[in-house]
């Protein structure tokens, strides 16, 4: 996220030029707070800013790091973000002020999308000539597709 705010400013804030400076003569890569708190000033320096996470259930849930990032985008107080993930995601919002919404892929939509995917010649052949073969990834693919969730993280102080 980071990289792609720097890509599009104008130039680079101090506290970057001096956190890139003082790891590159160390040879080492900021840290997770170093970054947030980089992301936090070049956030500041635009009038608003749309983060999009997409698949938070994909995280290790071992390591706790769907929560880890969560906790870092809230601090930056000028963003408003966006995720998406299975349902037990609402859980982790619980401790965010956020709103749930259910959105559902409809099921010929998902097979519809699927059935032109898999005529792309970059699939491999056998899907494109075995139909029962075809029939299954598609009823797989849209088996497991259930249950996807979105959630919308406002911060009413900035929908004013």
């Amino acid at each position: 996220m980071l990289k792609q705010l720097l890509e599009r400013s104008c130039g680079l804030s101090d506290e970057f030029e001096k956190v890139y400076a003082t790891h590159q003569q160390r040879d080492t890569k900021p840290n997770l707070s170093e970054l947030t708190e980089l992301l936090g000033i070049e956030c500041s320096r635009l009038s608003s800013v749309f983060i999009v996470v997409d698949a938070l259930d994909e995280c290790p849930a071992d390591e706790n790091a769907g929560f880890k990032i969560l906790s870092e985008i809230y601090q930056i107080l000028q963003t408003r973000f966006m995720i998406t993930g299975r349902p037990h995601v609402a859980g982790l919002m619980s401790r965010f002020e956020s709103q749930i919404l259910d959105i559902r892929a409809n099921d010929q939509d998902i097979k519809q999308a699927l059935e032109t995917q898999l005529m792309n010649p970059s699939f491999h052949k056998c899907l494109q000539d075995d139909e029962g073969l075809r029939a299954t990834v598609i009823d797989t693919i849209m088996t497991n597709a259930d249950g996807m969730y979105v959630i919308q993280h406002l911060r009413l102080e900035f929908l004013i």
